[in-house]
């Protein structure tokens, strides 16, 4: 692959990496859509961090179609499915970030995969599939949700913005 080439106002954001990466988060995340209501096997990774089957289904999906798709980058992805390369490029992924939502089909869930060079993020992509809405961002173009470039709030003070966190999995250990 040759560099990520820089946008342009006609091309705002879609670099050739993020043109190959969209389809195989969409593809992951319309198979845990349509398997949501679906009987599954959930077990417990720590004292409260949930892993379903369609953790790794959604997982094996994206490894193999990154891993097609981009043959010399490492791949690091949460339930393990990890491929090493000396490209110095490595995709991260959460094949189904919000588990436990999923788990109670809770239908707020999302995949989520980054690209880094080294210790630099290159570009990321979130799609939530329940609300078909496709998030990404390329280091030093802006995110964007679809083709709407997104901006930071402009509240001067914490009590005018809306905050919002998860629980961490560490809390009992």
């Amino acid at each position: 692959m040759s560099p990520i080439p820089r946008p342009t106002t006609s091309e705002p954001v879609w670099s050739e990496y993020l043109r190959a990466a969209v389809p195989i988060a969409r593809a992951a995340g319309d198979l845990l859509a349509l398997n949501l209501g679906g009987v599954r096997t959930v077990e417990l990774k720590g004292a409260i961090n949930l892993v379903t089957e369609m953790d790794r289904r959604a997982e094996e999906l994206i490894v193999s179609a990154l891993a097609k798709e981009f043959p010399d980058f490492a791949i690091v992805a949460e339930e393990g499915s990890d491929k090493t390369a000396k490209s110095g490029f490595a995709w991260y992924v959460d094949p189904l970030d919000g588990t436990t939502n999923y788990a109670h089909r809770l239908p707020v869930f999302c995949v989520s995969m980054g690209l880094w060079e080294g210790d630099q993020p290159i570009c990321g992509i979130v799609y939530h599939p329940m609300g078909n809405e496709i998030f990404t961002a390329v280091s030093g173009a802006g995110a964007y949700l679809g083709a709407q470039r997104l901006a930071v709030s402009g509240a001067s003070q914490l009590g005018h913005a809306i905050l919002a966190t998860g629980f961490p999995y560490d809390i009992r250990d």
